[in-house]
């Protein structure tokens, strides 16, 4: 178990000065909680101002929670496009798509997300980056943009916390990397029952499942992360579930989109896979608006991960590219993609050959829909949802 004393170097704070320390946009805004949300929270402050917060005892009662993939939430009023039209020419007809699904088809899937947290009894929505769009000109359009999105995801009343990892989108144009943290963190912060944190790369701890939300675009992370999983006790019986926005193992046509991807950064690649797979630790990923869950065996252990995304295209037709088997990983996936980056074909076949050798599982399709994850002492599995299906299109074993 992941405690305070575990790690000394951690001093507690007293919930008035969180209180005090807290943004006052946290005044005015009081998301909306019920019995499904974790009781009981308490903090501790680390480094950076992460937090480490204690929820319920772990229990053989299956406890559930709701997974979101990239949304790139949008309107085109939120965008300086003479600044677009300038800087990002090719992201004009992206911006443009992105509000059309926003206004269209966004409120269908939350529609199906809400009734599915009602149903199964999820206690909280876990979305993996790229919550607006971003792009927009100006920090003043940058703050509306958030501010929108936030007061949409209010407006659904879901009755649970909305608890966000960045994404690259998150903090693109001017004013982004502000606006996000002055409006997007405080607004998770506040899912926590008045729990304050300033950083995109928090943790927190249900039972003894430790829930670890990892900024890709932060390179604090590394050092913060490593540190934290080195003084975890090594009798922990806890899973670890690690949030991140990009994927950490390629598994597709875009196999350099991934977190360390790069040559230069092999030996955090490394390192990192040492320690998701010491800990036989759960990733939780998007970027790729895909679906794919892909076991990755390390020295220490294997670790496994699941990618969604709930990118609404449009609504109707079956799931593309559906391709499952350990035989089925490797070079040839970028076929996927024939036209993506011509001049980049031969790094992507050799990063996904570098990682064939220690795939153990791989199962991969292309449509957007959401998650619900479910976890008992026994076993962690989730439930893939094709769209606006109201039965789960597979289930899969996570853990």
């Amino acid at each position: 178990m992941l405690s305070h004393n575990a790690i000394p170097s951690w001093q507690p704070e007293s919930i008035s000065g969180i209180l005090k320390a807290m943004n006052p946009l946290l005044n005015r805004r009081r998301f909306l909680k019920n019995s499904t949300t974790v009781a009981g929270l308490a903090s501790l402050i680390g480094p950076g101002n992460c937090r480490i917060v204690s929820g319920q005892s772990a229990s053989t009662i299956e406890w559930r929670f709701s997974l979101l993939g990239d949304l790139h939430f949008d309107h085109l009023d939120h965008h300086d496009f003479d600044w677009v039209k300038r800087e990002h020419p090719g992201s004009v007809k992206q911006i443009e798509n992105y509000s059309h699904i926003t206004e269209s088809n966004l409120p269908g899937l939350m529609g199906r997300v809400k009734k599915t947290i009602s149903t199964q009894g999820c206690s909280s929505v876990v979305q993996i980056g790229d919550l607006v769009q971003g792009l927009c000109g100006n920090g003043k359009l940058a703050r509306t943009h958030c501010e929108a999105a936030i007061d949409y995801f209010e407006s659904l009343k879901l009755g649970v916390p909305v608890r966000v990892t960045k994404g690259n989108h998150d903090i693109t144009g001017p004013g982004a990397v502000e606006a996000y943290n002055e409006l997007v963190v405080p607004w998770v912060a506040d899912g926590f029952d008045d729990m304050a944190f300033h950083d995109a790369h928090f943790l927190y701890k249900k039972g003894e499942d430790l829930f670890v939300y990892f900024d890709a675009y932060d390179p604090a992370s590394f050092d913060w992360f490593i540190s934290l999983m080195e003084e975890r006790p090594a009798d922990s019986t806890g899973r670890v579930f690690f949030i991140v926005h990009p994927p950490v193992v390629p598994y597709n046509a875009r196999s350099s989109w991934c977190l360390y991807g790069k040559e230069h950064h092999r030996d955090k690649r490394e390192r990192l896979y040492e320690i998701l797979g010491k800990h036989q630790a759960i990733v939780l990923c998007g970027h790729l608006h895909k679906y794919a869950l892909v076991e990755r065996e390390t020295n220490e252990g294997s670790f496994t991960q699941l990618s969604v995304s709930s990118v609404a295209n449009r609504i109707g037709g079956k799931a593309r590219d559906l391709i499952s088997g350990v035989e089925q990983f490797g070079p040839d996936l970028v076929d996927l993609e024939p036209d993506h980056s011509p001049d980049t074909v031969k790094e992507r076949r050799a990063i996904l050959s570098r990682e064939k050798p220690f795939i153990r599982r791989f199962d991969y399709g292309a449509f957007w829909g959401h998650a619900v994850i479910k976890v008992t002492q026994e076993k962690v599995e989730a439930d893939i949802y094709h769209q606006l299906d109201e039965e789960p299109w597979k289930t899969v074993r996570l853990a």
